[in-house]
């Protein structure tokens, strides 16, 4: 489960709960990593148009981060995912939000290891994020991916088989359903 790691960003922003009355999120396209928010049942604060969402999905928007470029270069190398608040086309802020590490996951890499058990991290978090962790749980960095949507995942795991692979899956999220029920063995997390 993600985690807010913190806002980090030269400025921060609160909701005050009683100007939003409806807050409902939306996932967007197949896991393309974003997401509407919609308030007061409009995708508009104050007749401007808010997003919230990846990187990814800010470049779709024709968003300009540029400024902010530094700030994304730190996070990412910090290991986090990065969602941006955007209104119209200006950059509110950057939520970073990291994965929590469960005590034993880099025991359970070792132990893999130690009986000659190839571990690939597939991600939908950025490659830099991915790497971050990988490193903490002692996966090769050249056997991360990320940036990976639930059919890229999925695609991945169908290949491995093919290639006549005995392959398990353990996934933590809806995204990873589609890898889970195509590997050998889905354990969710």
């Amino acid at each position: 489960s993600h985690q807010v790691a913190g806002v980090k960003h030269p400025f921060s922003f609160r909701f005050d709960k009683q100007r939003i009355a409806v807050f409902t999120m939306l996932v967007g396209n197949s896991g393309k990593g974003y997401v509407f928010v919609l308030i007061n049942n409009a995708r508009t604060v104050n007749g401007k148009r808010c997003y919230v969402g990846s990187k990814r999905y800010m470049k779709e928007l024709g968003v300009d981060l540029s400024s902010a470029e530094v700030d994304i270069n730190r996070l990412t190398a910090d290991g986090l995912t990065l969602v941006f608040v955007v209104k119209e086309a200006l950059l509110l802020g950057i939520l970073g939000a990291g994965d929590t590490d469960l005590a034993d996951s880099a025991d359970a890499v070792n132990a893999l290891k130690e009986m000659s058990v190839n571990t690939v991290m597939l991600s939908g978090d950025n490659r830099a994020s991915a790497v971050a962790a990988a490193r903490r749980f002692g996966i090769a960095e050249d056997s991360v991916r990320g940036d990976l949507r639930p059919a890229d995942k999925e695609k991945t795991v169908s290949e491995m088989r093919e290639m006549g692979r005995a392959v398990m899956m353990v996934g933590d999220g809806i995204n990873d359903a589609p890898a889970l029920a195509s590997a050998d063995i889905g354990a969710a997390a």
